[in-house]
């Protein structure tokens, strides 16, 4: 190490510059590290600073200098030979063994340069080294970006992901959360209280395997084989649920039998139309004497008082969310969902119908025009006509019967409204 304690470069700072700078899509070389600490060196001297007693407003306003351009090139032959031996030195005695405090340092050689006449012919400055992180830039900025406008994550809640995720990329990619720049309302409440609660249940599931060895034929079962014979149960959970006023207050909604508490049993967390769902299974009996089930979706935003239970229950062995939300569009439930439902609709209509309903819909031309008829396979009722409903002036309810009469009740009720 240097003697000059100002010119002192410790591994704490290499390792704060590599989770600064560098990524595995930016590596950077010993050179490049040496430009650098050249720089803050001069710069601490300017303040009369030693490097490790530079404030943390210091360190950002060189911070700032040094990624737009190094400016303090004037004395690198005075400072650089005693700074480039301590980063070989460094490099050689710390990053070389990949792992500091939790983090995974890489290192690799250009290609271009790692192989002359067959032999590896490399000098260490050459070598390139980089942070490698759990969470890679684009990931980053999409969680970041989605934070940002998602209304149930409140201000403060916002600002501390945020912060946690800027952790994880480098720091040129850093964005802290600025409330004055996002347009989406943030929703007070207890949203991810709810979550955090909801979760537990989905943590404690258990697997029957009836603590006996397995046998020959399920040793040689798939994973995915496997599982279908497993029995899968979580702890149910107990709620009271709101709904808005005319106040735009959250109000309490009573079942039927008077009561407030809700207790359920919950199958899957699911993200539909903006919002975060919890989707419940109600088991029945039918006449064959196996288990069906009737599934209700709650909205987790409006939910209050949430409790995990200790009491447990099964999750429907054959439940698949992609065809559960292709099936109930808008996340509204029938007990009895139609086996057909066919709607003729015109060609602008096929994107949305794909994103809405999913791929397994059937789309057909139309004989005697330039339209297209959609069928469904036990979809929602109630989610299909909504759909309808919304883009009225380009499809039809076709069939069923019962569908297509809902559908012309409602068109009528919309011409007595419009009727001035």
């Amino acid at each position: 190490m240097a003697k000059d304690n100002k010119n002192t470069v410790t591994c704490e700072m290499l390792i704060d510059y590599l989770i600064d700078f560098s990524s595995e899509v930016h590596k950077v070389s010993v050179n490049e590290m040496f430009e650098y600490f050249l720089a803050k060196i001069y710069f601490a001297k300017e303040y009369m600073k030693e490097l490790k007693d530079l404030d943390e407003s210091l360190e950002q306003e060189f911070y700032e200098m040094f990624v737009s351009s190094p400016v303090y090139s004037a004395d690198y032959d005075k400072l650089g030979k005693s700074t480039k031996v301590q980063i070989r030195r460094l490099l050689a005695e710390n990053l070389n063994k990949k792992k500091y405090c939790g983090i995974r340092i890489c290192s690799s050689v250009p290609y271009e340069k790692a192989v002359v006449d067959g032999k590896l012919k490399i000098k260490s400055d050459e070598k390139v080294f980089y942070v490698q992180r759990l969470l890679d830039e684009p990931s980053i900025n999409l969680l970041r970006d989605a934070l940002e406008v998602f209304p149930y994550a409140e201000t403060g809640t916002t600002r501390e992901i945020i912060h946690q995720l800027n952790m994880l990329t480098p720091g040129y990619n850093r964005k802290e959360f600025d409330p004055k720049r996002v347009s989406a309302r943030k929703y007070p409440g207890t949203y991810y209280q709810n979550l955090e609660e909801i979760t537990k249940a989905f943590r404690t599931i258990k697997e029957d395997t009836g603590n006996q060895k397995l046998t020959s034929n399920q040793k040689k079962m798939t994973r995915a084989e496997y599982d279908k014979i497993q029995i899968k149960e979580v702890n149910k959970i107990s709620f009271q649920y709101c709904e808005y006023d005319e106040n735009k207050n959250l109000k309490i909604r009573k079942l039927r039998n008077g009561s407030d508490v809700r207790t359920v049993n919950p199958v899957k967390i699911m993200w539909a139309n903006g919002f975060y769902y919890l989707v419940t299974a109600l088991k029945k009996h039918n006449q064959t004497g196996s288990d069906d089930y009737i599934y209700i979706n709650y909205r987790i935003d409006r939910m209050i008082n949430v409790r995990c239970l200790d009491e447990t229950a099964k999750i429907p062995e054959n439940f698949s969310p992609d065809i559960y939300k292709s099936k109930n569009p808008v996340m509204y439930t029938d007990s009895k969902p139609e086996n057909v439902i066919k709607i003729k609709c015109s060609k602008s209509l096929i994107n949305n119908a794909l994103d809405t309903f999913g791929f397994d819909i059937m789309i057909t031309p139309c004989k005697d025009s330039d339209d297209v008829i959609i069928t469904l396979n036990n979809s929602s009722h109630i989610g299909v006509k909504m759909w309808a409903l919304e883009y009225g002036d380009r499809c039809e309810i076709v069939s069923p019967k019962s569908l297509r009469n809902e559908m012309k009740a409602a068109a009528q009720h919309l011409i007595r409204t419009y009727s001035d």
